[in-house]
């Protein structure tokens, strides 16, 4: 998996395109789709195959849907269908064994399987649907249409190859030039696109009357036009396929009924149904449906300011909006804290470095993550190439230099302080959500030199919020050896540092060892403390130490603090 973004703060989409397709049957669609599902053609009108029925479905709206909903029934090989009340009835028998039961019944259809057989393999309820969608966008057209109003159309008059077609809507003399997709592997054929973000070239930012009309280049990026937009949705009933890419991952949104009005009611949408992946969620009925179009200079929304100006766009803004998909195109992967982009909120988020390691991240460094209590992204530094201990480690903390100063009051541990790529500390506030999210195990790095280095890892790690001072949390040791374990001293207890004192000793721990932790009284282990240039300390010199590896009287050239979820392995 790897696409995530999108709202408040979160991602970005690298490639999208929203894309519309004509969806609707007539009698003779019902004729062409009967044949290519394996179906004869109807025996005629008045006549049905009686004493055999599986089941019988109500406000069934054509012939057509009657079919499909045989070719979920293992059983069902024939169908009759009642037009005028769009009754369906599955029939499990046909007139070749049963011809005596062929009977005239006024307002009936039948039709019987030429393929299909009662011990055919029966697809699951997800491959039946998409099976039966991409069949009936790929059926040959009986009669072509010398003025296609849509891609659809086109796909129906033969055209198999994507690229851009002119289609002749309704209430438009001229004809319109629009792109095609028609070779969707995924969503099958006969998809007019009305617009594709794929690189930032062609800026979005722009006027009522631009949004009007249209703008960019059909082969790349482009908005097809909210008056084009409104007369094609007015020729039929259309759905709506919203397709989202981050990286290498990709997932969509599909709504079943799609409309835009005309400018007089300033392009308001009307949205039917989510019937798309759940990996995308809805992030277009709540907030947008039944939502004017607004821009910056042309403000329609129900906020108190003006949406298209804040979020740099143009969109169905309400109060703002849970999906921003005209927003500023971004080259970096996720946003900062105020910056705005191309969003879809319900897409999931990377709440660690492990979701980035599994979204297909392999380089170590900078990312952002999305931690359950916050409603801004926060940056963390990523492990994720480690030959011992695997990838997608979050970095809580790293000492290796000496340039960050480490003594530091209650009110910076608490938000964090230091330079991710090199000597920092995350800050407990951030740590305490994080480790709130799932269950984490910890590894500490330990180094003397290049060549002296460990690990001890801890199989559970939870640090609770400020009103429980940050208390550690800590489960078992288990690993490395010869590290041994310089935590078991430090669990349960609260942090302290010069300026709040919390540990259990008779003076101040964080002012005796300069630094802040989680002393009891007062440590075996000093993480934070003063970082030295040299590794044996002197009688009553402090240091970055931990005890029951290097003892008390050495400190660490190099060291670091990560977690990753447990069930992610080590």
């Amino acid at each position: 998996m790897n696409f995530y973004q999108i709202s408040q703060s979160f991602g970005k989409i690298c490639f999208l395109a929203v894309v519309l397709s004509l969806y609707f049957f007539t009698q003779s669609h019902a004729e062409v789709l009967s044949r290519s599902f394996g179906f004869s053609k109807s025996l005629g009108s008045n006549i049905a195959l009686k004493n055999h029925l599986l089941r019988s479905l109500k406000r069934v709206r054509s012939p057509a849907r009657c079919l499909a909903n045989c070719l979920r029934e293992p059983q069902c090989v024939a169908v009759n269908y009642k037009d005028l009340s769009g009754i369906c009835e599955l029939i499990d028998g046909t007139k070749t064994e049963y011809p005596g039961d062929l009977k005239e019944e006024s307002g009936w259809m039948y039709y019987e399987a030429e393929t299909k057989t009662k011990t055919a393999p029966v697809l699951t309820a997800t491959e039946a649907s998409t099976t039966r969608t991409q069949t009936q966008k790929t059926l040959p057209s009986t009669t072509a249409n010398p003025r296609p109003k849509d891609c659809w159309d086109h796909f129906q008059n033969g055209q198999r190859s994507s690229g851009i077609y002119t289609i002749y809507v309704e209430g438009k003399s001229a004809g319109l030039d629009v792109y095609c997709q028609m070779d969707s592997p995924t969503a099958g054929g006969g998809w007019t696109m009305l617009q594709n973000r794929d690189s930032g070239n062609v800026r979005f930012y722009r006027d009522w009357t631009e949004y009007k009309t249209g703008f960019g280049n059909l082969y790349r990026e482009f908005w097809l036009g909210l008056e084009n937009i409104h007369l094609l949705t007015t020729q039929d009933e259309y759905q709506l396929r919203v397709w989202l890419s981050m990286d290498s991952y990709w997932t969509y949104a599909m709504y079943d009924s799609f409309h835009v009005s005309d400018e007089n009611d300033n392009y308001t949408l009307t949205i039917g149904t989510f019937t798309g992946s759940t990996k995308a969620g809805d992030s277009m009925i709540r907030e947008h449906n039944g939502m004017p179009w607004s821009t910056y200079d042309n403000d329609n929304d129900n906020a108190e300011g003006n949406c298209a100006e804040i979020y740099h766009g143009a969109w169905w803004y309400n109060d703002c909006q849970t999906s921003n998909l005209n927003g500023p195109y971004r080259t970096n992967g996720y946003l900062g804290s105020d910056e705005k982009g191309i969003t879809w909120e319900t897409l999931p988020k990377p709440k660690d470095c492990w979701d980035h390691f599994q979204n297909g991240k392999r380089s170590n460094g900078i990312y952002t993550i999305y931690v359950k209590g916050k409603t801004v992204g926060v940056d963390v530094y990523c492990q994720m190439d480690s030959d011992v201990a695997g990838g997608g480690w979050t970095r809580i903390q790293r000492r290796e230099s000496g340039n960050v100063e480490f003594y530091r009051n209650w009110t910076e541990y608490k938000t964090g302080f230091g330079n991710l790529r090199r000597e920092f500390w995350l800050g407990l506030e951030n740590i305490h959500l994080l480790t709130t999210q799932d269950d984490y195990q910890l590894r500490v790095w330990l180094s003397m030199d290049y060549y002296d280095w460990t690990y001890a890892v801890y199989d559970s790690f939870h640090v609770s919020d400020e009103n429980g001072n940050y208390t550690l949390a800590i489960g078992t040791f288990t690993g490395g050896a010869e590290t041994g374990d310089s935590m078991i001293e430090h669990n349960g207890m609260p942090w302290s540092t010069y300026d709040n004192d919390n540990d259990n000793a008779e003076g101040n721990c964080a002012e005796i060892y300069h630094g802040a932790w989680w002393y009891n009284d007062c440590q075996t282990s000093n993480l934070n403390g003063p970082y030295r240039s040299y590794r044996n300390l002197g009688s009553n010199e402090k240091g970055v130490t931990w005890e029951s590896w290097a003892g008390n009287d050495k400190s660490l050239e190099e060291m670091d603090m990560k977690i990753k979820p447990l069930s992610a392995g080590n």
